[in-house]
């Protein structure tokens, strides 16, 4: 499983069979447990998240400052806090695996249209082979 297909897991969307199986309140059944990175999860992987929201939004609120060249303890990055360095880089490494997967998305799109739009008579129309 990848960063990108996370963004399915949709907790206002989830079914109470989604629910059970993929561990949103006790352990999932064992074969629906996730792998992420080579790691065995038993729980829903916005169970954290949810458990402590706070925590999380201050490591998301500092990501979003470092960008911006603030960081949350005095100094440079390597004085930061090991977690948080850790942290930054799970969601920078998320973050382009999702806008690459956007990017295949709208080449595939792209391509399926350029492909309709010959098949429909339209301009680009392949010409007749003899």
């Amino acid at each position: 499983m990848y960063a990108v297909e996370l963004l399915e897991y949709d907790c206002l969307a989830c079914t109470a069979h989604q629910k059970v199986s993929r561990g949103c309140d006790e352990d999932s059944p064992k074969e629906h447990r996730l792998i992420l990175d080579g790691e065995e999860h038993k729980r829903c992987p916005r169970r954290p998240i949810l458990d402590d929201p706070g925590h999380y939004g201050e490591v998301f609120w500092a990501f979003q400052q470092k960008d911006k060249g603030f960081l949350p303890d005095g100094g440079a990055m390597n004085d930061q806090a090991n977690y948080l360095i850790q942290s930054f880089r799970i969601i920078d490494s998320a973050l382009a695996s999702i806008e690459s997967h956007k990017k295949e998305r709208e080449k595939s799109k792209s391509r399926r249209q350029a492909t309709k739009n010959m098949t429909r008579g339209g301009k680009g129309k392949r010409p007749r082979r003899r």
